[in-house]
């Protein structure tokens, strides 16, 4: 014959409650993910570190051999370093999300260098991301995409700008010179951010196309995301806001309505088992101890 525990009446209503805390914790736990995990390098083994080295050695190669508009050696070099990358045992040192982004990153810039029609400009925009990439993997601390903080800062100041004056030409301008820088370092990002970080970013790149790409651009939109641009930058690049760079509050782009919605569904249920867990308590109080007594025995 099989036992069942069951809880006592007066301690029946902690369990959903209980159940309601955690999921709304992992609810927040998903949005937690979105700081710089490290690349620990140092914990690598010598010889994959040297790898690593000469890789980012190459790939300063494959940069300035199209700087010299050289794309034969640069073909080599690339080859070269996605002939020896896969050899590399890089397990819990890259999410696997980064390790991807490399392969990508690798893969465009193959076809790019092997189309029947060579572009020599994007021949040197691939050159230039593997370089960024493959530096950030050998020296993460003082990654060369770093710099791009104030060149990207200046163009989000400048599509302010425009966007508050209504000069459409210089907002598109601006736009597209940080979506192309964004475009450049994003392998590098994928590979020390998280892939909420990256998504978030994705999601405000697409957002500023829809209202740049209009035939009048969504003026209002744009200058009310700006704050809010801004903030993405400095998650992006490790930077901390002053004080006087946080709003108090900003009527910006809404909460990620998964977050919104998981809030406000968590904090709805909170509010009402904690009402019913205290009409159960003060009914418990309130009963007379004979049936009380009789009720803990069943």
């Amino acid at each position: 014959m099989q036992s069942t525990i069951r809880l006592k009446p007066q301690l029946q209503w902690l369990f959903p409650l209980t159940a309601c805390l955690w999921i709304i914790l992992l609810l927040g736990g998903c949005s937690a993910g979105e700081a710089l995990p490290s690349i620990r390098v140092q914990e690598l083994p010598e010889d994959t570190r040297l790898a690593l080295q000469q890789l980012s050695q190459s790939s300063e190669k494959l940069y300035q051999a199209m700087k010299a508009d050289d794309p034969v050696q640069a073909r080599v070099q690339l080859e070269s370093i996605a002939r020896q990358f896969p050899a590399l045992s890089l397990d819990g040192v890259i999410p696997a999300e980064g390790m991807e982004a490399v392969y990508v990153a690798l893969g465009e810039a193959r076809r790019t260098f092997n189309a029947a029609q060579f572009d020599p400009q994007k021949g040197l925009r691939e050159a230039a991301k593997i370089r960024l990439l493959f530096d950030a993997l050998s020296q993460p601390k003082h990654a060369m995409w770093k710099a791009y903080y104030k060149p990207m800062e200046d163009n989000a100041r400048l599509m302010h700008q425009a966007a508050e004056e209504h000069h459409e030409q210089a907002l598109r301008s601006a736009y597209e010179e940080f979506a192309g820088r964004y475009e450049m370092i994003k392998p590098s990002l994928a590979i020390t951010h998280s892939p909420q970080m990256i998504a978030k970013a994705d999601s405000m790149l697409v957002f500023l196309q829809a209202r740049v790409d209009r035939n009048t651009p969504a003026y209002d939109e744009i200058v009310a995301v700006d704050k809010d641009l801004r903030q993405l930058l400095r998650e992006l690049f490790g930077r901390e806001a002053s004080s006087a760079d946080m709003p108090v509050y900003s009527p910006s782009l809404p909460i990620n309505p998964v977050l919104y919605w998981g809030a406000a569904i968590g904090s709805f249920i909170i509010t009402v088992l904690t009402f019913v867990g205290y009409r159960r308590y003060r009914y418990e109080k309130e009963r007379p101890p004979a049936v009380r007594q009789n009720t803990d025995r069943e």
